[in-house]
């Protein structure tokens, strides 16, 4: 490892020790989560983006198989205080070996509190990881070309979209017993994939760009609209199908999914100043008064206007903020969420939003049957 900086658009610079540094210009974000990491450098949201960890110990319980949430990783980036070097048992890798073996940046030793303090005064800006001196001519051109730089929401999906249409839990002895959901992919994590497929679903994932005929043509149950990377205002094209989809089958939009389907309703998004990325984000249910502790990550928020009020009921709302993280349709059968029901950051709460989801399916086929 040698010496190494974080060099931000505006010229701030912090100072560690780095590997795979690449140069490569990405969104600086922070994430207050204390586990989760393999889940966190997997996460297709968190495409194009350069990760810092609040917690200093990074990598203290090893790796598991099972918690891959894509098979690509997307980020551009990691930042941790330390890496700490255990490894389960049967595991031949440490954290930082797998960020090695996958060619992932990364950048130690730095102050991290300092960076995230920085971030939160400033808001959210881009940077890169790098070997080269800060006032060396070479980072002073990367400076001019980052502040020139802008992500392509678009770009970013097709990058994390599947490029095919994927099955899972299609056992012929079953078909007829199980819920067909059809997902749409805008950077869908395998542990909602994985939840679905445990609550007793078929499930078929398509391409982001899956026309509402194609859909049609599989004869789904229900809609899910999946999390992902980039600016949902960046993203007129998908309004019209969303909107038709929503509009003829029982939908559940998570993050990226829940502000989409808010803009194909009128809503309006908004870029936040430094996000809600994390598993210890508290949100407040307004059917029930309780508050559950959520996973999120997400830079954009839906916003309050007179199309969302007339056409939907808030059902969340962050309790530090009070953003919306939630909303129901008043007439159709669409229910939307800002956080993560899959991720369960402890206790299995929000596992009933997919639940309830399944359910309000249930109840419009037997009202369309009947």
């Amino acid at each position: 490892m040698t010496t190494g900086y974080l060099v931000l658009e505006d010229g701030t610079s912090f100072m560690g020790t780095i590997e795979n540094g690449n140069d490569n210009i990405g969104e600086v974000v922070f994430t207050t989560s204390m586990t989760g990491y393999q889940e966190i450098i997997t996460d297709p949201s968190y495409a194009d983006q350069i990760i810092v960890f609040t917690y200093p110990l990074i990598g203290n319980y090893g790796l598991n198989q099972d918690s891959e949430e894509s098979d690509v990783k997307h980020l551009t980036g990691v930042i941790a205080y330390d890496f700490h070097l255990t490894k389960e048992q049967k595991q031949e890798e440490t954290f930082l070996h797998y960020l090695n073996k996958n060619k992932i940046p990364h950048l130690t030793g730095v102050d991290t509190r300092a960076i995230v303090k920085y971030i939160g005064r400033n808001k959210a800006m881009k940077g890169i990881l790098t070997n080269y001196p800060p006032d060396s001519n070479i980072i002073k051109e990367k400076l001019y070309e980052m502040r020139g730089y802008k992500l392509n929401s678009i770009d970013l999906i097709q990058k994390v979209s599947t490029k095919k249409i994927l099955r899972f839990g299609h056992e012929p002895r079953e078909e007829n017993k199980k819920l067909h959901i059809v997902v749409m992919d805008l950077g869908c994590k395998q542990s909602i994939i994985r939840t679905l497929c445990n609550l007793e679903s078929k499930v078929t994932v398509v391409p982001w760009n899956t026309t509402y005929e194609q859909i049609e043509s599989l004869q789904p149950d229900g809609i899910l609209i999946s999390n992902g990377p980039g600016d949902p205002a960046q993203m007129k094209d998908l309004y019209n199908v969303i909107k038709e989809l929503t509009f003829n089958y029982p939908t559940l939009g998570i993050c990226l999914g829940h502000q989409l389907i808010a803009a194909a309703y009128g809503g309006m998004t908004e870029r936040m100043g430094f996000g809600h990325r994390g598993s210890n984000h508290p949100v407040y249910n307004h059917k029930t008064g309780k508050v559950f502790i959520t996973s999120q990550n997400h830079g954009y928020v839906v916003t309050k206007n007179k199309e969302i009020e007339e056409e939907f009921d808030i059902t969340y709302s962050h309790v530090n903020d009070n953003s919306i993280e939630g909303l129901q349709h008043k007439k159709l059968p669409i229910q939307t969420v800002q956080f993560h029901p899959e991720s369960s950051p402890g206790p299995l709460d929000t596992l009933s939003i997919f639940k309830d989801y399944l359910q309000m399916i249930e109840s419009e086929r037997k009202y369309v049957f009947t």
